[in-house]
């Protein structure tokens, strides 16, 4: 754009310069000079300005291209850090699973527990039961023993004491025998 600025403005001096030369006579007016000399220092300040102008473009151009490469610096950075973070965010969702896995392996094993924890308690309910109903049944038998115990010591008893009667009997009988015996002798002597 600078670039157009400047040849057209070199073609318009030429032009001033070639109507210049044109319009002289063998001595050169001063207007003509004067807006020669005018053009030629406006020319100037157009070249310094395209210079500056230049200057300014390129000035701004490296800004660019720092703010570019600054820029570019910055997205990799922030691309390393989101695939710093989806890494973070992937290992995280991995252990919340196997967390996940790990509690239900956990709540099953509890529930397992339970259950066989209820089973125990009725078993063992059941052998309280029965444990119960069986000491009930030894006393049963110690009591039925006792009162054989007791029967048979009363038998016993009664036994030896008719056993005595019985002997006292034979022995009285044993002796009416013997008194029977004496007085059929001292009969049958009378006799003879």
């Amino acid at each position: 754009m600078f670039q157009l600025l400047y040849e057209q403005a070199t073609d318009e001096i030429q032009r001033l310069r070639r109507q210049v030369s044109q319009a002289r006579s063998p001595s050169p007016s001063r207007a003509a000079s004067a807006v020669l000399v005018r053009v030629e220092s406006e020319r100037d300040a157009a070249l310094a300005d395209i210079r500056r102008s230049n200057n300014q473009l390129d000035n701004l151009e490296d800004k660019l291209k720092s703010s570019k490469e600054s820029g570019l610096q910055e997205r990799r950075r922030y691309e390393d850090k989101i695939e710093r973070l989806e890494a973070m965010l992937e290992k995280v969702e991995a252990d919340r699973n196997e967390l996940h896995t790990r509690v239900t392996s956990l709540r099953n094993m509890v529930s397992n527990l339970e259950d066989e924890l209820k089973q125990t308690s009725a078993q063992l309910s059941m052998a309280k039961d029965s444990a119960l109903e069986l000491e009930a049944e030894v006393n049963k038998v110690h009591l039925t023993a006792d009162q054989a115990n007791r029967t048979a010591e009363d038998m016993e008893r009664r036994l030896n004491r008719r056993a005595g009667e019985l002997q006292a009997s034979e022995e009285k009988c044993a002796q009416l025998e013997r008194q029977n015996r004496g007085n059929r002798k001292e009969e049958c002597g009378t006799e003879l």
